[in-house]
């Protein structure tokens, strides 16, 4: 049916998580998280630094090829609404079209929380999906 890529930029991680889109739903194939301390950083500065540029789109880069790996046909990345602060936000969402040639989608904050609220469900389904498989 297809898989999909979405990575979330966080001010301290980036998670990029592939899905396989099933009948029922969607399967997490691979979860992924680097860290990146950006908040420090932007809260002094109100801006990211040439070098923690660079250092992002490095980690998107590997993940971009671990999505090729998996033959991922759409990705997505959201940016959490921390980013629209900095002052250099156009620059970096710049240098990742340019350095890593990735579609980047700047979303309101309704939709991001739209995004949460699914992610908090998928983490509880887990969380009971596994407690049903302790119990029987």
């Amino acid at each position: 049916m297809g898989t999909y890529t979405v990575i979330e930029i966080n001010s301290t991680f980036i998670e990029m998580k592939i899905y396989e889109k099933k009948e029922n739903g969607y399967k997490v194939l691979e979860k992924v998280t680097e860290d990146i301390n950006l908040f420090k950083e932007i809260k002094d500065k109100d801006e990211i630094s040439l070098e923690k540029m660079r250092k992002l789109c490095e980690i998107l880069k590997k993940m971009d090829n671990l999505s090729r790996d998996y033959g991922t046909t759409e990705k997505k990345i959201i940016f959490s609404e921390f980013f629209k602060t900095i002052t250099n936000f156009p620059m970096v969402l710049d240098q990742i079209k340019l350095k890593v040639n990735l579609p980047v989608e700047s979303i309101d904050l309704s939709e991001k929380t739209y995004y949460s609220i699914k992610k908090l469900i998928h983490l509880e389904k887990e969380v009971f999906s596994k407690r049903e498989q302790i119990i029987f």
